[in-house]
C-alpha cells in the first residue's frame, strides 16, 4: 500500500500545536511501518525538508498557489491523510481520509459580520470535504460526537484514535527567567483557550490568598486582539507584575519550564485532545483542565476537572493543589500513570490499523 500524507502546515518558523500534530503523527508511522510506501505532499518547498526515519518514503512539492491540493487528485497513492476537513475543492484523490480536531467557530461567537461571513465559510467548506471523504479520524471521542452533531456525518464512518505526545521533559533544558513558585499556561492567548477566565481566576486566587508568592506564568504567541483586550484587564487591575507572557518557547525552554511549574492550568473552551495536559502530566505537574471536550478524556481523574466558564471552580482548584499536599501527590501520581497510556507509537498503530481496515473493506 502507498500512502499519502499532505503534511501541510510544515515548515513555519514558530510551529503551533496543529504543525506539531502533523510532524509528529508522519514521523510515528514511519519510524513503526517499514512494509508500505509513503509519498510526502508538500504545498511549497520549505527551507528545511522533513527529517524523517527510514528509507520508505519520498517527498512530491505541489509548488503552493491557490488550489495547491487540486494537484493531488493525479497522485498514484493508495490512500491519503488530510491533517484537517479540507478536502481538494474541485475533487478529491481516491480514499480520502479527513483526521479532524474541533470546531472552535462552533462555540466562539463572531464578533462582526466580517467574521461571521468567515465562519460561515470555514463550515460549509468542512461540511463538504467531511461528507466527500472515504474515512474520518477523529481525535476523541468528543470530536467524534461534534462531527455527527455539526455535520451530520453516519457514526460509522468516524474512527477514533487518541494522539500521542512529546515527552517535553526528556529534551535537554534551555533556561529562561522564571519566579520561583508559578502556575503554567501553555497555548497561543485566544479565545478558545479561556485565558480570560484563567487571569481572573487567578486574581481571585490572590485575593483569597493575601500571603501567596504565586504568579501565572503564560507560554504562548501573543498580539491578537483577544490578547490586547487580556493584558487591558491585567493593567487596569494592578496585574502586571503577577502576570508574565513568556511569548513561544522552544521544546527546551519549555522543558525547563514543565519541570519548575507547580499547576498547569487548562480550562480551554474548544480542545480536541489537548497536549499540555499529557506534557504536564509526563513531568509530574498536576493539572486542571475542562470537565468537557479533549483534555477530560484524557485526564479524567488523574487531574481536576472544571466548568471554563465557573472563574470560582477554577481558582478553588488553584487553592486545592497548593494547600493540599497529599491531594497534590496523589494527582502526579495518577497524571504519571495516565500519561504512560497515550504514545505517538500507539497512535500510528491505531491509524494504520484504520487505513488498512478502508483499503481491505474496499
Amino acid at each position: 500500500m502507498t500512502i499519502g500524507i499532505i503534511l501541510h502546515p510544515y515548515g513555519e518558523d514558530k510551529p503551533g500545536g496543529l504543525d506539531r500534530t502533523i510532524f509528529e503523527w508522519t514521523k510515528a508511522m514511519l519510524e513503526i511501518d517499514t512494509v508500505n510506501e509513503y509519498i510526502i505532499f508538500l504545498k511549497d518547498k520549505p527551507k528545511v525538508l522533513p527529517e524523517l526515519p527510514g528509507k520508505n518514503w519520498r517527498i512530491e512539492v505541489l509548488s503552493g498557489g491557490l488550489f495547491w491540493k487540486e494537484r493531488i487528485k493525479k497522485s498514484e497513492a493508495d490512500v491519503h491523510i488530510f491533517q484537517t476537513p479540507v478536502l481538494p475543492f474541485f475533487g478529491r484523490p481516491k480514499n480520502s481520509v479527513i483526521i479532524t480536531q474541533d470546531y472552535p467557530y462552533k462555540y466562539i461567537k463572531s464578533k462582526n459580520i466580517k467574521e461571521w461571513a468567515k465562519y460561515k465559510i470555514i463550515y460549509f467548506y468542512h461540511k463538504l470535504s467531511l461528507k466527500r471523504s472515504d474515512m474520518i479520524i477523529a481525535v476523541s471521542e468528543s470530536s467524534k460526537e461534534d462531527t455527527i452533531k455539526f455535520f451530520k456525518i453516519p457514526e460509522g464512518k468516524i474512527k477514533v484514535v487518541y494522539m500521542g505526545y512529546k515527552k517535553i521533559c526528556a529534551v535537554s533544558e534551555s533556561e529562561i527567567s522564571l519566579p520561583k513558585n508559578f502556575f503554567l499556561f501553555v497555548g497561543v492567548i485566544k479565545e478558545r483557550k479561556n485565558f480570560f477566565n484563567i487571569v481572573k481566576a487567578f486574581e481571585l486566587f490572590k485575593k483569597e490568598n493575601p500571603e501567596s508568592n504565586y504568579k501565572l506564568a503564560a507560554a504562548g504567541k501573543t498580539g491578537n486582539d483577544y490578547y490586547k483586550a487580556v493584558k487591558k484587564y491585567i493593567d487596569d487591575n494592578n496585574l502586571s507584575k503577577e502576570i508574565i507572557f513568556l511569548e513561544y518557547l522552544n521544546d527546551s525552554q519549555l522543558s525547563y519550564l514543565y519541570k519548575r511549574a507547580t499547576i498547569l492550568v487548562f480550562p480551554s473552551i474548544v480542545e480536541g485532545f489537548g497536549f499540555p495536559v499529557l506534557e504536564a502530566m509526563s513531568c509530574g505537574i498536576p493539572v486542571i483542565t475542562t470537565k468537557y471536550q479533549g483534555p477530560s478524556e484524557i485526564v479524567k481523574d488523574a487531574g481536576i476537572l472544571v466548568d471554563p466558564n465557573d472563574i470560582l471552580e477554577i481558582s478553588q482548584a488553584m487553592s486545592k493543589l497548593t494547600k493540599d499536599e497529599s491531594v497534590r501527590n496523589d494527582f502526579i501520581k495518577k497524571g504519571y500513570e495516565k500519561a504512560r497510556q497515550f504514545s505517538w507509537q500507539k497512535s500510528a498503530e491505531s491509524l494504520l490499523r484504520e487505513l488498512h481496515g478502508l483499503i481491505d473493506f474496499k
